[in-house]
């Protein structure tokens, strides 16, 4: 498993599909996959750099194709995080997505706060990827985005 390029974030399993990163005592991120579901799940916690969560969505690529976890459907949920991710949604766009989409990629759902400025950088995100092959649907609450990614 690749290591985090920042010494202040540690990985840290937490079941056979599953695993947090953490930043000092707190959990900034937990990734799960939910076999039974077919959907792998990102919740986001506490804020991160540009960097950190670039490194952070680089080692998600990583541990779902060291586990032969499907690329398929994705729930992000960034309705608690401390933050921002406009600084990325250019590099999302332009290069980790892209990068899903080789994998089988085909459905995202997020879970937004309902803050009026998570509501714009989503709308931002969308709109910079609409040109790509995926669907997305942004959702205020996680009940919702899981019946949409499952169906």
């Amino acid at each position: 498993m690749q290591q985090l390029l920042f010494e202040s974030l540690r990985y840290e399993p937490i079941g056979a599909t599953s695993f947090e990163v953490k930043s000092e005592k707190k959990v900034l991120f937990r990734y799960r996959y939910h076999a039974d579901k077919g959907y792998s799940e990102n919740n986001w916690f506490d804020f991160a750099s540009e960097e950190e969560i670039k490194s952070i969505y680089e080692l998600i690529f990583e541990y779902q194709k060291n586990h032969n976890i499907p690329f398929a459907n994705s729930l992000s949920d960034i309705s608690a995080y401390d933050g921002s991710f406009d600084a990325v949604n250019l590099w999302l766009i332009s290069q980790y997505i892209p990068k899903l989409l080789k994998e089988g990629f085909q459905r995202l759902a997020i879970v937004v706060s309902k803050e009026f400025f998570a509501h714009l950088s989503f709308e931002e995100f969308e709109a910079m990827s609409a040109q790509l092959p995926f669907e997305q649907v942004a959702f205020e609450n996680r009940a919702d985005a899981e019946r949409w990614i499952v169906c």
